[in-house]
């Protein structure tokens, strides 16, 4: 993501009595280390089509990844 499109949802959401300031938090799969999570995510193959299983597996993972990230 470049800084443009933040920039610009940044002057979007901004107002002069609340002004939005980006704070960047990195969550990557290294972070899911349970055995049979880890392996269902390296199974799924890499294509631009997910059955809903993995949607679902998917945003579970972020979940937990972001509440297990210290700086979130």
């Amino acid at each position: 993501m470049g800084a443009l499109p933040l920039l610009r949802w940044i002057n979007d959401l901004s107002t002069p009595e609340s002004p939005v300031l980006p704070y960047f938090i990195e969550v990557s799969f290294e972070g899911v280390k349970e055995s049979p999570v880890e392996q269902f995510f390296n199974n799924v193959p890499t294509s631009f089509s997910l059955k809903n299983e993995q949607v679902d597996k998917l945003i579970e993972a972020g979940r937990q990844l972001l509440r297990n990230n210290p700086d979130f």
